[in-house]
Order: structure tokens, then sequence, then C-alpha cells
């Protein structure tokens, strides 16, 4: 059964495609991912996976040099996006929540994705994680 049967056609959205469509500056290939997500409908969505996504804020973070609060605001507008289909949102929007508070929008998303799946705790050597999302810190 496909995950998304009530539409007529999916297309998967790497995350080059987003960081052209959205991220200021002159890119030879923004007007080529603009138009392509123009194309977009709700009846024939993007899908973003929480790969995509996780890759989108660390090249924003590292590349772009972006603030960490502008990074969550444009992963949020996405969100809000109706042309785009997202790899469980719910957890997308439990790990902005999460990110907005303080954690790390990476970490939170494994958090959620760890508690989906089952697992009663989560092991770290990340100080933050730890103190931030009730993970156990190894020592």
């Amino acid at each position: 059964m496909p995950a998304f049967p009530l539409v007529q056609e999916v297309v998967g959205v790497d995350t080059n495609v987003l960081l052209r469509a959205y991220v200021p500056g002159a890119d030879p290939q923004k007007e080529t991912a603009r138009r392509f997500i123009l194309r977009l409908s709700p009846q024939k969505p993007g899908l973003v996976t929480q790969l995509t996504l996780t890759e989108f804020y660390f090249v924003l973070r590292r590349t772009y040099k972006l603030p960490r609060l502008a990074c969550l605001d444009l992963i949020a507008r996405l969100l809000k996006t109706p042309v785009f289909e997202f790899e469980d949102g719910e957890s997308v929007e439990y790990a902005l929540d999460r990110a907005y508070e303080g954690a790390d929008f990476q970490d939170a998303l494994i958090d959620q994705t760890h508690r989906l799946l089952g697992a009663h705790k989560t092991v770290t050597f990340d100080q933050k994680a730890a103190d931030r999302l009730g993970w156990e810190l190894l020592e």
C-alpha cells in the first residue's frame, strides 16, 4: 500500500532543491528550484523526509551560517506549506518544539524517533542532549 494513497503523485525533494529555493542569495539554480516548487500541489506534493530535514538544518547552520532560530523558523514555515508532505510530520513538530526550548533539532528528532520505536532510553556522550532531553549520559 502506498504511503500517500490519496494523492496522485508524490515527488521526493532532495535537500539541495530546498536549499536553492529557500536560502537567500544568487544561485543559478534558484529559479529552477522555485519553479519546481510552484508546480507542486496538495495533489502532487513534494515529499520531505526526516533525513532531508536534518541535512537541510545542518547545511543551513554550518555552510550558510544562519542563526539557529532562523533555521528553526524556516523548517516551521516548510511544515505549514501545503505542497509538502513530511515523513512523520508530528515527530518533526515535536522536534521543533523541543528545539525552540533549547534542544538541538537533530537530537530532538532522534529522541522522538527512539520513543516511537520503543526505546526506553537514549544514551549519549553529549552533555547538552542529556540535560535537555533526559538522555542517559555515558561516562
